[in-house]
């Protein structure tokens, strides 16, 4: 009859009872969507009263209610009223007999779904919005056909595109906090306007758990494409609460012969700060961040030069971030910039989880180069710090080196993503030099834990360096 399928939307009140064409775009976020549903009573016997509903996620958003119907005859719905659909990419159905009240001859005809995007709403630049969960993700899939591909249900919002000048802008994120009892993740996406193309397979992801902050990220020195969609995926059954969103921009942070030390204020309107820092000079470097705020909890992580787009825990090495002290105190890590490694790097800061979001306060950075690659060092350490973890992702068992450059109480613990230490390795006095401990990836009580994502924690002295295992099985 000239209907591109049982339920179409289209952006404008134009369906005839002959011709409902395919959908060249849909806008999210306002009342523009127009459901149109056609049903057919298959059998010659004619039926009694029924109802047939139109549901996004699951979510009931059109209804027919159809009288006495007569056998072989058609039925239509052509929507004279815009409804409002989230922007992102929704599972779209159509369900005849809603409820299943009604007797049929065959009950497995009733049910026909698909999918499709709605453009998203521009976000405005570093301005921290709030939004609704978003739906499960797979909600309202019992009725896709088999025979297709399908991507995650999402709430879908897109970025203006990026301006880098002088030293700024030359990075930027997305980044989400949940409330405490939510745990979303974030994908990061090309624009498309296309209703059936968006918010497919994504460029990259970051997928921290429930109450945490995660965030996208793109250096532009390596990509010229600066326009982006964020997908925000249900990772759990939804909660009824929100989540909040804000995109972020680099601002370049000089370094010195030796290093920097300066202080900056995290506003309780943000989630995450990006810094570029030019690495000249290849060496080991530490770097130490200190919340002046004893309630604030805040997190660290390095990018390198050759990052084109990624998570939250792609870092340089693998390693390169600090997130585990307590709120109010110092986190630190130490990382190497070998020759032909040089070059312009981000540095983030974020909080952690949701009780951080209305929180504000100063920090310090602090980045010092303590070793210059290439010049002779004594036997002795000079640094006290984590020196390697080898080999990493590993199994069953890793090595974990660490350098004393004084004779001190040390420790070594491991920690799970929740921040729960699950084993201590080393736990007290030790002279300087270079130590070595094997994790077998058992817990204290001596029971093998489960692949995935560990970190290893050092504590000599006042220094405190978090790096990251995988466990792969």
């Amino acid at each position: 009859i000239g209907w591109a399928a049982p339920v179409v939307p289209r952006l404008a009140a134009d369906a005839t009872e002959t011709s409902v064409a395919e959908p060249t775009l849909l806008l999210g976020d306002e009342a523009t969507t127009y459901f149109n549903f056609s049903t057919v009573n298959a059998s010659d016997i004619a039926s009694v009263s029924s109802i047939a509903m139109a549901r996004i996620d699951g979510v009931g958003y059109e209804s027919m209610y159809k009288s006495i119907t007569l056998g072989r005859q058609v039925y239509f719905r052509l929507s004279t009223l815009g409804r409002t659909v989230r922007g992102g990419r929704h599972t779209l159905a159509l369900q005849v007999d809603d409820g299943n009240t009604v007797f049929e001859t065959n009950e497995n005809n009733n049910d026909y779904a698909t999918q499709y995007v709605w453009r998203p709403t521009y976000m405005p630049w570093n301005t921290l919005i709030t939004r609704a969960e978003p739906p499960a993700r797979t909600v309202g899939w019992d009725a896709l056909s088999s025979e297709e591909i399908w991507w995650y249900n999402c709430d879908g919002q897109r970025t203006y595109g990026w301006k880098p000048s002088g030293t700024s802008n030359y990075w930027g994120a997305v980044a989400i906090m949940p409330d405490a009892a939510v745990d979303l993740d974030l994908d990061l996406h090309f624009w498309t306007n296309n209703p059936r193309d968006g918010f497919a397979a994504p460029l990259a992801s970051s997928q921290w758990s429930q109450g945490q902050s995660d965030f996208v990220l793109v250096n532009f020195h390596n990509t010229g494409t600066k326009f982006y969609e964020t997908g925000i995926l249900q990772s759990g059954e939804p909660t009824g609460d929100d989540y909040h969103i804000i995109t972020s921009s680099s601002v370049g942070l000089s370094l010195g012969p030796t290093g920097v030390i300066d202080t900056f204020n995290m506003g309780s309107s943000q989630i995450l700060q990006l810094y570029e820092i030019d690495f000249a000079v290849a060496g080991d470097y530490s770097a130490q961040l200190t919340v002046a705020d004893p309630a604030l909890d805040l997190g660290f992580t390095l990018y390198g030069s050759d990052f084109v787009r990624g998570g939250k825990s792609d870092v340089v090495a693998g390693t390169a971030g600090a997130w585990l002290a307590t709120a109010g105190g110092t986190d630190g890590f130490d990382f190497t910039i070998l020759p032909g490694e040089t070059g312009k790097y981000c540095l983030a800061v974020w909080k952690v989880g949701a009780p951080d979001l209305a929180l504000t306060s100063d920090y310090t950075l602090t980045i010092a180069l303590e070793v210059v690659s290439g010049v002779g060092a004594s036997e002795l350490p000079a640094i006290t710090r984590i020196t390697g973890t080898y080999p990493n992702p590993f199994n069953p068992r890793t090595t974990i080196d660490f350098a004393l450059a004084e004779s001190a109480t040390a420790q070594v613990t491991i920690h799970d993503l929740m921040g729960r230490c699950i084993a201590t390795l080393v736990d007290g006095e030790l002279p300087i030099g270079r130590h070595s401990v094997v994790w077998e990836g058992h817990d204290d009580g001596g029971r093998p834990v489960a692949s995935g994502t560990y970190f290893v924690q050092f504590r000599a002295g006042n220094v405190r360096e978090t790096k990251k295992l995988m466990l792969v099985k």
